[in-house]
């Protein structure tokens, strides 16, 4: 493992990171005339390749060494419960939770790599994600959906498990099935995230229910790991049988909410709780109240970028203020969740940013050898932008969101130059302004991180392969 920046060890450390996390005024204030001064250049200070999986953990990097030889499919880091003294108990050290190759779910220390727990899940079922059911405390994993046809009549049935578990130390809660028939005919897909069983149908259709109901009246008996199962006799958790399935949903549980998104995408947040949609246009989101399912005034967000070549995004502001980020094309808005004179809930734009005038490539006509002047089709329309934004980052130290964009000087120029506008959390004036040289190869993804001035940039090569680089400021 190969971990940067502070190292948290314990929970003594823990207490003390919070005790002197920045969040004096004054002190945050220093911090980015520091990070964000005038005439700093960020300069690439670090790289690492691998071919294992890179994921930021809040303080640093974390790398999967392959030392246990699996190849691992899903992974989360888990960096223990702030109750327990890790010192004390060895299970409740940071560590890395894993599903591998071999339907197996792997749990070893973050720091050292020793073993702490190896689970056979299924000996039938394949299981491939991993997810946090509640942060840090539970997780759910799941298989991939596999279709049987009932005979004679040949009718189409989807199934899928779902494995419930809480970590540090790991216990298993239960395993069930989900399929369509209980849920339905049109049951595409289903998840546990956040204490809820989340539904997906065709049509963009999602149904959501609470876990809680399903653990008190659907669970048939209790299971514990490397214990003899009380129903088959087998041990639980151990190659052949894996785990028991002691939980069976024998009836569709009461539904709590029934929403319909493109490609099932809704997102939550807000206080109270808001819903945040993609409607079937393209570009167009819909943010509606959880307690009544009713658009809220203002919640019709589009910012009419017809002619931008990439989608158009809306997301939750990370920070506890209420603001939703819209953005595509060269264009941003901070909107914000405010009361209105009848006390309810409505959008209200907060701040609308412009990066660039859109830049129009003129009418060219080409002369062919006859003499016959054709005009370009592509000149006649194209509309690009001479900075788009490809992401919204925050950092919660400093107090800041930085705007990730590409540059470029015309439409016929290939050579693109990534800027990182720095603005105030709170009053969305301009901080700063950061440009970096970034690699010109092929990703299949990249995310970025902003930690105390500090970027932090992993990307996944076409090849498979990961990279880390860190930017830090320079003068």
């Amino acid at each position: 493992m190969l971990a940067l920046e502070t190292k948290v060890d314990n929970i003594y450390c823990l207490i003390r990171y919070r005790e002197y996390k920045i969040s004096n005024g004054t002190l945050r204030k220093a911090m980015r005339s520091l990070c964000y001064k005038s005439g700093h250049k960020y300069k690439c200070t670090f790289e690492v390749h691998s071919k294992q999986p890179i994921f930021s953990t809040g303080w640093g990097i974390k790398i999967w060494q392959d030392c246990h030889h699996y190849k691992l499919s899903d992974i989360l880091y888990c960096c223990g419960s702030l109750e327990i003294n890790p010192n004390t108990n060895m299970c409740y050290k940071p560590s890395i939770i894993g599903i591998s190759d071999k339907n197996t779910l792997v749990r070893v220390c973050a720091e050292t790599g020793r073993m702490f727990n190896k689970v056979f899940l299924s000996g039938k079922l394949h299981f491939r994600t991993i997810e946090w059911d509640d942060p840090q405390y539970s997780i759910a994993i799941s298989s991939t959906t596999i279709t049987t046809f009932s005979q004679p009549d040949q009718n189409r049935t989807l199934c899928k498990a779902i494995a419930l578990f809480s970590v540090a130390p790991l216990k298993f809660i239960g395993m069930f099935t989900l399929d369509s028939k209980i849920f339905g005919p049109k049951f595409e897909d289903g998840l546990v995230t956040d204490n809820l069983l989340i539904i997906n149908y065709r049509g963009g259709f999602v149904e959501l229910y609470s876990m809680d109901f399903i653990l008190k009246h659907y669970v048939l008996y209790e299971a514990q790991l490397c214990e003899p199962d009380p129903v088959t006799g087998h041990v639980v958790g151990l190659y052949p049988h894996g785990l028991p399935f002691n939980i069976k949903i024998k009836a569709q549980p009461p539904l709590m909410l029934r929403v319909k998104s493109v490609d099932h995408d809704i997102q939550f947040g807000g206080f109270p709780f808001h819903m945040l949609l993609a409607s079937e246009h393209r570009g167009v989101f819909y943010v509606k109240s959880l307690v009544d399912n009713n658009l809220i005034q203002g919640g019709l967000l589009d910012l009419g970028n017809e002619k931008s070549i990439e989608d158009d995004t809306a997301v939750f502001h990370p920070d506890v203020h209420n603001k939703i980020i819209l953005y595509g094309g060269s264009t941003i808005r901070i909107l914000k969740l405010v009361n209105d004179v009848n006390s309810q809930k409505c959008i209200r734009l907060q701040k609308e940013i412009l990066l660039d005038q859109i830049y129009k490539s003129p009418m060219l006509n080409n002369v062919t050898r006859s003499g016959r002047h054709v005009r370009s089709a592509f000149n006649s329309r194209a509309t690009c932008y001479q900075s788009t934004v490809n992401d919204v980052i925050y950092d919660s130290e400093l107090d800041t969101f930085a705007i990730l964009t590409q540059d470029q000087n015309d439409c016929f120029s290939c050579n693109l130059n990534t800027r990182i506008r720095i603005y105030d959390n709170e009053t969305c004036d301009q901080l700063g302004e950061i440009k970096i040289d970034l690699p010109t190869d092929e990703v299949i993804d990249s995310n970025f991180f902003l930690n105390c001035g500090t970027l932090i940039r992993i990307s996944k090569s076409t090849a498979n392969k990961f990279v880390c680089t860190v930017y830090k400021p320079i003068q």
